[in-house]
């Protein structure tokens, strides 16, 4: 994002652009006039902070004001109203700065891209085919999945909103949320098998780090996948080896990296990501995913019209909608996909604080392990070993491998290999090595009809082979369309 305009005001960059802007719009001289008129006008309503910092909220309530007090007459005695025209025609002087924002470069994407102002008033046939088709899914497609992971989980030197985007992709949050989280809200999980969870307790709201959200109990532990984590620690240490860092550090004796906001402005560390920041982002992201202006386009109309559902932007919900799905593919119930999701529990038995310990979050974990490209946790590449004494217990989806060392015996390795999914066939190879040909191995087994009484069909298996298609490879996609 190009500095010079970061900090700047509505009316400043207006008359900064103004000239080049209108060329590039071909305005005639009667309609540069009377869009210069309604700028000042917008200029005296959203003028508290920087022009790019404005949400598209914020953009809504003060055209509501400006609609609200309305316009006098020359001589200051009649009161008029303005008409939906011409608050339209607002909308549109704001779109025009921002599309003319992104042509000169100062920001990728514009705030206004797929928003519920982009649709006409007179929907045509294929409009319609696209908010039914967007009504059922409300999803991404693994082809746009992949390449929303290619765009935020490979580079720890990328700009701080693309982890923002990287936090609601891989872990569900909301804007503000993403936002809010610092690297001190990643904490250890002991037990077992020790992992890391996100502790989600932070939002932000106008550039300020405060600590509330959407729920009545907003505490909530997510665990962290195994990609994300490796990257939010080389993320932590490219901080902490950074020149900015240093000399902060050396301004500020008592500072600690791990008070900072994972998702900070541009490149700035110390500034805090706001929504539309991550809005921006977002919406870049996946518009290189290939994810039509439409979808989100109607996904902002449907968000405007429905008072029951909370989260207002098309971008997060989007991302929180796809994750939620990913969640029920996984195989998590209803009251782990609300807790995870920060949604309020609907148990009359269960309550938010009984997933904060290890014993309650851990399975929680193992099913979220399953989830593509996040984790290497069960790839088919993981060797489990047999050891005496020890029962060995997994859940691979697609392909496990599991090895009996020479050292096991005497006696017998019994392995239990169940389908989830009501007749789904089971492929068993069994390679005995040369060097050790004193060990005999026998495969046998019993086929007991299972009845589907639980209504329950584990998908897992289509899903993970679905997104291991080199057919449906993000490089070769792109070429085709090219």
């Amino acid at each position: 994002m190009n500095s010079k305009y970061r900090d700047m005001k509505l009316l400043e960059i207006y008359y900064d652009v103004k000239h080049d802007m209108e060329s590039y719009f071909r305005w005639q001289d009667k309609t540069k006039s009377a869009y210069q008129t309604n700028f000042e006008k917008l200029g005296e309503y959203l003028d508290d902070k920087p022009f790019l910092d404005y949400s598209l909220d914020d953009f809504e309530n003060a055209l509501t004001a400006i609609k609200e007090e309305g316009y006098y007459t020359d001589n200051k005695t009649v009161k008029h109203s303005y008409s939906e025209d011409t608050i339209k025609t607002f909308y549109a002087n704001l779109r025009s700065l921002y599309k003319y924002l992104v042509f000169i470069g100062v920001c990728k994407f514009s705030l206004f891209w797929g928003t519920k102002e982009r649709i006409n008033q007179e929907w045509k046939e294929e409009d319609r085919f696209v908010h039914e088709n967007v009504s059922l899914q409300k999803s991404l497609k693994p082809l746009a999945e992949k390449s929303v992971f290619e765009a935020v989980m490979r580079d720890y030197e990328q700009e701080g909103e693309y982890f923002g985007v990287a936090l609601m992709f891989g872990l569900g949050l909301r804007n503000a949320e993403a936002c809010g989280a610092r690297f001190s809200d990643i904490v250890k999980m002991n037990g077992q098998d020790d992992f890391y969870a996100l502790r989600v307790t932070n939002t932000v709201q106008k550039k300020q780090l405060q600590t509330g959200g959407k729920t009545k109990n907003t505490f909530r532990l997510i665990p962290i996948p195994d990609t994300l984590k490796k990257l939010l620690d080389k993320r932590k240490e490219f901080i902490l080896e950074s020149a900015a860092y240093a000399e902060y550090c050396s301004e500020n004796e008592h500072f600690d990296v791990n008070s900072l906001t994972i998702a900070c402005r541009g490149n700035d560390f110390k500034t805090i990501c706001t929504t539309p920041d991550l809005s921006r982002t977002g919406k870049y992201v996946l518009g290189k995913a290939k994810v039509e202006e439409d979808v989100l386009k109607f996904i902002d109309d449907s968000l405007y019209k429905d008072d029951s559902i909370v989260e207002k932007e098309a971008t997060a919900y989007l991302f929180r909608r796809n994750f939620a799905t990913m969640l029920q593919i996984l195989g998590l119930k209803q009251n782990e996909i609300e807790y995870i999701m920060g949604h309020k529990i609907e148990s009359n038995f269960e309550i938010r604080n009984y997933y904060s310990n290890y014993d309650k979050l851990y399975p929680i974990k193992l099913k979220m392990d399953n989830r593509p490209l996040f984790n290497t946790r069960y790839s088919s590449d993981t060797i489990k070993v047999v050891s005496p004494g020890t029962e060995l217990s997994f859940d691979n989806p697609y392909k496990q491998v599991v090895k009996i060392p020479s050292g096991f015996g005497p006696g017998v390795a019994m392995l239990n290999v169940n389908s989830e999914a009501p007749g789904e066939s089971i492929t068993i190879s069994i390679k005995s090595s040369s060097k050790n040909p004193v060990v005999e191995f026998t495969a046998f087994g019993t086929m007991t009809k299972r009845g589907n009484n639980d209504r329950t069909t584990s998908v897992l298996r289509a899903v993970h082979h679905e997104y291991a298609s080199k057919k449906g490879s993000v490089k070769k996609q792109k070429k085709g369309q090219e």
